[in-house]
């Protein structure tokens, strides 16, 4: 079976987008928010829930890929409990300012988009090589296994 190729930027640039991603997230989830609850698109839970399964899902993608390195099983655990554990700190976070709260059901929506992106990317990195590349003249050309 033959693996698609994908380039593999040198690490501080992976790690950048780790922290890029971070402040982001942490920076959406101190601003102030309407405080108007919108039911998602089933109306089970409220669209909030699927943002922060959307969020920390696409955390969790840029994790494994700073991680591409690490043996797959080693990264998916560390892409998981990283991500979760991040939610967790996050909504700590939130404790004390007034216009925000803690709340369980967040972080579970941070762990089910954590958990559906470590789980297809663990499934998927078997079918990949990872191409080395340079950005502006860091990293070297050659596969990576």
């Amino acid at each position: 079976m033959s693996r698609v190729r994908v380039p593999l930027v040198p690490s501080r640039f992976r790690w950048a987008a780790v922290a890029v991603a971070a402040a982001g997230i942490a920076v959406a989830s101190v601003s102030p928010s309407t405080g108007q609850v919108v039911r998602g698109p089933l109306g089970v839970v409220g669209a909030d829930k699927y943002l922060h399964a959307i969020g920390f899902g696409g955390f969790a993608l840029v994790l494994a890929y700073a991680l591409a390195r690490w043996d797959p099983t080693v990264a998916a655990v560390a892409v998981l409990v990283g991500t979760v554990a991040f939610g967790l700190a996050i909504e700590l976070l939130q404790l004390p300012l007034a216009h925000r709260s803690f709340d369980w059901l967040d972080l579970v929506a941070d762990a089910v988009g954590a958990t559906v992106v470590t789980v297809g990317w663990r499934l998927a990195v078997v079918r990949v090589r990872f191409r080395r590349v340079e950005v502006g003249g860091v990293g070297a050309s050659g596969e990576v296994d």
